[in-house]
């Protein structure tokens, strides 16, 4: 993927307020510490690389940092610090030890300055971060959220890549018109979108561009996590049919997600509240992959389109092995008989999804 020299821009939240402000992540620079947060394919690694060129910082891997694999001097440079998430995958204590050993490097330096990335759905919030305050220059660590791609953002990248889309205008026009363009927003999804429709073999259908997206989505392709984790024969339509059941329940009962835990107390549900007649692969397996984001404590499907096409597919898959039609349809439908608002988009890749339905 190539993002070219994108600005990114990044949010400063308070945890003990509500206050957030978003700045170029240049201007986020006279902090001593940040840890910045994003989504699977955000461009967390590309924004720190781009800082830390800028700077003449000291680039890092979290995973050499904790196995002492570093400089011994550092010479009051600031350290960046990549993938804290990395060496938390399949650790059987959550990460504690890894990030006990990068917080004991920090310390064993002098507490420089330092900004360190994460996933989102691998940071502890205050827990993680009041930890981190204890190595930190000042005592204090800013929590930073890279934010989305603009539309200025997402026109330079695929401006910036003639050979795959050669007519970019009219690329953006037909991710407008097939209800793309919140998607374009993510670089990775941005970067699938292009590779799904280059070409003259490429994909042209909204159902296809889809169905491709959501096939790179539910494959890792990180190395490390492969090394934890490696991809099996089945594993990823596996994956995808667990995440458009769980698409699927969380659409039909109005809910955003799954809450982590016991739920934060929003009346979400958890994953321990999925009945065994799913007959769910892995849900866990499902609930960190791309498909889904965390937000605010929620396994929150990544973009609402994506739940929906997800969720007519296993809605499909289930009407075909015998669930009735009809029990699925008085779900969806208002006392008119007509689809209430909120699911029309699942009624509509229902119908695309089991033809013998519509």
């Amino acid at each position: 993927m190539a993002l070219g020299r994108v600005s990114r821009r990044a949010t400063k939240s308070d945890p003990d307020s509500e206050s957030r402000e978003s700045r170029l992540l240049t201007e986020w620079r006279a902090l001593d510490a940040y840890v910045l947060l994003g989504d699977p394919g955000a461009g967390k690694s590309w924004a720190l690389q781009d800082e830390c060129r800028e700077v003449d910082g000291l680039w890092l891997d979290a995973r050499n940092v904790v196995a002492g694999i570093v400089p011994s001097d550092i010479a009051g440079r600031t350290v960046f610090i990549d993938a804290l998430d990395e060496v938390r995958a399949g650790t059987s204590d959550g990460g504690t030890v890894p990030f006990d050993a990068i917080r004991k490097w920090l310390h064993g330096q002098g507490r420089p300055r330092f900004r360190l990335s994460c996933r989102e759905a691998d940071w502890r919030g205050p827990s993680d971060g009041n930890r981190l305050k204890e190595v930190a220059p000042l005592g204090e660590v800013a929590e930073l959220h890279l934010d989305p791609l603009s539309d200025e953002d997402v026109e330079a990248v695929v401006r910036s890549r003639p050979r795959e889309v050669p007519d970019a205008e009219a690329f953006i026009a037909a991710a407008e018109r097939n209800g793309l363009r919140e998607l374009l927003r993510n670089p990775l999804l941005l970067d699938l979108a292009i590779e799904a429709q280059a070409g003259r073999s490429g994909p042209r259908t909204r159902a296809a561009i889809y169905e491709a997206a959501c096939r790179q989505l539910a494959t890792e392709h990180n190395d490390e996590h492969l090394g934890v984790k490696p991809v099996r024969v089945g594993d990823v339509e596996r994956l995808l049919d667990d995440a458009g059941s769980i698409c699927a329940i969380a659409l039909l009962s109005g809910q955003p997600g799954l809450a982590s835990g016991s739920g934060n107390g929003q009346g979400s549900f958890t994953a321990t509240d999925l009945c065994a007649e799913l007959e769910l692969h892995d849900a866990s397996a499902a609930l960190a992959s791309k498909v889904f984001s965390a937000d605010a404590g929620l396994a929150v499907p990544r973009h609402r389109s994506i739940a929906e096409y997800l969720g007519g597919r296993a809605l499909a898959r289930r009407i075909a092995q015998g669930l009735p039609v009809g029990r699925v349809l008085a779900l969806m439908q208002g006392i008119d008989g007509v689809p209430v608002e909120p699911l029309r988009g699942l009624w509509a890749w229902l119908a695309l999804h089991h033809a013998p339905s519509r």
